[in-house]
């Protein structure tokens, strides 16, 4: 019975009608922001820089397992234990060996290469494969060829439940985002540290002037209302209002 005159009370007190009323501003101003942050040229070229310093990062990683893999095959070990066998899941990084022109290691087989090195594609920074684009990393060391490869995106030439358009993790970019070599197909560019180009970034044209945060934009907009209606639900309950049937 005091648990429940202790509710009324809370509803009834001016205290609920202020906490409704400064829920309901915050919310509201959220909601504006959340709805004025718009996809314009400045938020394309801040998807490019993130992408190119995530792709960076990962290319560090790969230098740094060729350098192993390398030293390695050089002493006579087996390089399986230096090697997550989840690598390509968790970086979207494999990684290949060449003795004489013949594949000698191999971290993963859901990359389709070929079984010599002497493809002209591997002069390329960056391959089309079929089943995705790849940076291509190299190392040599006399006879013996090291090759990484950094999954950009997986782009099939059909999709399915199974198999479907997307980046590898780490590149925060949405899978409507397509990539190529020209760079005369757009002006978001991919480079190497070195600044040397690499790829192209084509956004969809469309997404221009979109919300960046429609979602966040909608929840703070339904909380905002929710918060309106509690408030004039509390301002009915004081006894002002309870006294003054004519103004509800």
């Amino acid at each position: 019975m005091k648990q429940e005159v202790g509710r009324r009370t809370i509803f009834r007190s001016p205290s609920a009608v202020l906490l409704a009323l400064a829920g309901m501003v915050v919310f509201l101003g959220l909601a504006l922001y959340f709805s004025s942050a718009r996809k314009t040229p400045v938020y394309f070229v801040e998807k490019t820089l993130k992408f190119r310093s995530a792709l960076h990062q990962k290319e560090a990683i790969a230098r740094d397992l060729l350098g192993g893999l390398n030293a390695a095959l050089k002493s006579g070990q087996y390089p399986g234990t230096l090697v997550s066998p989840n690598l390509m899941e968790e970086e979207g990084i494999a990684l290949f060996a060449y003795e004489n022109d013949s594949l000698a290691y191999w971290s993963t087989s859901g990359v389709p290469l070929p079984f010599l090195n002497f493809d002209e594609d591997f002069l390329l920074d960056v391959m089309k494969l079929r089943n995705g684009w790849y940076r291509v990393m190299r190392m040599r060391d006399g006879p013996r060829l090291l090759l990484g490869f950094i999954l950009l995106k997986q782009d099939y030439f059909i999709n399915n439940e199974f198999l479907k358009d997307r980046f590898a993790p780490g590149f925060d970019a949405d899978q409507s985002v397509g990539l190529s070599l020209d760079p005369t197909d757009s002006k978001f560019h991919v480079t190497r540290e070195d600044g040397a180009f690499l790829f192209s970034l084509i956004f969809d044209p469309v997404q221009e002037g979109n919300l960046r945060y429609p979602f966040a934009a909608g929840l703070m907009y339904l909380l905002a209302i929710l918060c309106m209606l509690y408030g004039l639900y509390a301002l009915r309950q004081l006894r002002f209002f309870r006294k003054r049937p004519a103004l509800h």
